[in-house]
């Protein structure tokens, strides 16, 4: 039996609970956003003039790549948008979480809980509405990598290429391509085809797997070639962390060397997909806590490091642990594929573009005599202004961004597609 076994199985009363819990959490989320926004821009309302004086004040240089990076005004000034912050980043995914499962649910939502629990039983499902949505979710990003290439021109430089892959890392339209190819992977994974369904559900989840891999294909080379000698061993590292503590945390296994070989089974798919899927995708959660865990312990004197690691494990690891612990691992009666399904899938996206968004910007900045290696990581975060962020991206009125930001109609783009990028 796995590690995650004893937790992914809890017992509950009755059937309806785990449904009821995903969808009041999922969607708890969500309305949590809206207020959060209202309050972070109430916050952030007597910064917005300062942010303004300084782009009016300079709208005719060019920011180098660090001053990008660690300036969230020059981002904003030259591109039209501004890192996301880690707590945005986990409400975004979770946005994109609830409307999957409305999409899931459909109109057994307004039904009861005898036509959820039906909705529930029949297992993996993908509805016309949600290929809709994936289609343009991958649609926005193909438009947002699209512009962000002509605007930076990548091919010119190895600057230009350099800031082609940061801004690639850094929107919106990234967390999109990332959550809709997790979910469609988990579809491909557990769908069950019967006869009375209209067409294959799978085989469209499979369709949109290729075409999101494609749709990415910016993003893979991109990352790779910014973090191959910096960030990919730092998350290597992180990766044999996250093995070593689930092998510990496996019962009944009196040697690491045995529970690494007990992951690595389950992780090979040996107890089927549904246990080789939750395993990969602790894994992976597990990974992001690695990486906070060396940023901090590189930089302990730092109070960014601490604060990069209080976050990340307070507004990332402990709302998904929470997600999984309010579910209760599954629907009961066999159905654990289903809408459990779509919370490992949900993992694995959160954690994936948690470790896109801060590994390319670490891996760009180590190599500058300006940061180096050991406060990459720190200062990149402290980089990402909650109430600046949501004030540019949500509540300033588009005419005066554009007027303010060099290259106004560039910059006016951009912010566009970071608006379609969150929605979507």
């Amino acid at each position: 039996m796995a590690m995650m076994q004893p937790l992914l199985h809890a017992e509950e009363s009755g059937p309806q609970r785990p449904i009821r819990r995903c969808m009041v959490f999922a969607f708890g989320v969500a309305v949590l956003l809206g207020i959060s926004a209202s309050q972070w821009a109430q916050m952030g309302a007597q910064h917005e003039e300062v942010m303004l004086a300084e782009l009016g004040g300079n709208n005719t240089s060019h920011s180098t790549l660090t001053e990008v990076i660690l300036h969230p005004h020059a981002m904003y000034a030259e591109y039209g948008f501004m890192q996301m912050p880690i707590l945005v980043m986990t409400l975004k995914s979770f946005l994109n979480f609830a409307i999957q499962m409305a999409l899931f649910f459909g109109t057994s939502l307004l039904s009861g809980k005898v036509e959820m629990k039906k909705k529930a039983e029949d297992g993996m499902r993908f509805s016309p509405l949600s290929i809709l949505f994936q289609i343009f979710g991958q649609a926005a990003a193909v438009a947002a990598y699209s512009k962000l290439a002509m605007v930076t021109k990548p091919w010119e430089s190895f600057d230009n290429w350099h800031r082609y892959s940061f801004l690639l890392s850094q929107h919106s339209a990234t967390a999109t391509v990332l959550v809709g190819l997790a979910n469609n992977m988990a579809v491909t994974l557990f769908y069950k085809h019967t006869e009375e369904r209209a067409y294959n559900e799978g085989r469209a989840a499979k369709y949109l797997v290729v075409t999101g891999l494609v749709v990415a294909t910016p993003l893979w080379v991109t990352w790779l070639t910014a973090c191959w000698s910096t960030g990919l061993p730092v998350l290597a590292l992180a990766a044999a962390i996250a093995l070593l503590v689930m092998a510990k945390l496996r019962q009944g296994k009196p040697t690491i060397k045995e529970g690494v070989a007990a992951v690595f089974r389950d992780i090979r798919g040996d107890d089927g997909p549904y246990l080789q899927f939750s395993n990969v995708a602790f894994l992976v959660m597990c990974t992001t806590l690695g990486l906070a865990t060396l940023w901090l312990l590189a930089a302990v004197d730092s109070k960014h490091a601490w604060m990069l690691f209080g976050a990340t494990l307070l507004e990332l690891f402990v709302p998904l642990i929470a997600l999984m612990i309010f579910v209760g691992g599954g629907v009961p009666g066999g159905q654990e594929e289903g809408v459990s399904g779509m919370v490992r899938a949900f993992w694995v996206a959160v954690s994936l573009t948690y470790i896109v968004s801060l590994t390319v910007p670490f891996s760009l900045l180590a190599a500058t005599d300006e940061v180096g290696l050991r406060m990459a990581a720190p200062e990149t975060f402290w980089a990402r202004k909650i109430d600046l962020y949501v004030t540019s991206t949500f509540l300033r009125p588009a005419e005066r961004a554009a007027d303010q930001a060099q290259g106004a109609r560039a910059a006016f783009s951009l912010w566009l597609t970071q608006l379609l990028g969150f929605v979507s």
